[in-house]
């Protein structure tokens, strides 16, 4: 992935990733502040090849084309130099472990979605990167 050059990390973290590893992610997040409640990630998900990752990605940014065409020419007022965006789909896109809450041990289930979060950057033509993409569901 070209994206991962300029600072991406999706090839890197949410591709052919096994169970163990996206339970370790969603765990290992967890930090328990002031002993009160607990922050973390709920989930962590994983593309099951690259080819998948980068149609999805494509497929991704293409529905949501005119929001990040106006992102990449800075066309939104105080426009923030990232953005994420997001796509339903009506097939598995990939696999995720979530945990429903801090105390809960993730469980493996499918997705149907997919978030990517782009940065604009002058690297590149387009006027942004693929800073990171993953398989999701929207709960």
């Amino acid at each position: 992935m070209d994206e991962d050059a300029l600072g991406g990390h999706t090839y890197e973290r949410h591709v052919g990733k096994s169970e163990d590893y996206l339970k370790a992610r969603v765990v290992g997040s967890r930090t328990n502040v002031a002993g009160i409640f607990t922050v973390g990630e709920r989930r962590a998900g994983s593309f099951t090849s690259l080819e998948t990752a980068n149609k999805l990605i494509n497929a991704t940014l293409a529905q949501n084309g005119s929001r990040v065409d106006a992102f990449a020419a800075e066309q939104f007022p105080r426009s923030l130099p990232f953005m994420f965006v997001f796509a339903d789909f009506d097939s598995p896109t990939g696999y995720e472990a979530f945990a429903p809450n801090d105390r809960a041990q993730p469980r493996m289930r499918a997705t149907y979605g997919v978030t990517v979060f782009i940065r604009r950057t002058t690297a590149s033509e387009k006027g942004y990167y693929v800073h990171s993409a993953w398989p999701t569901n929207r709960d």
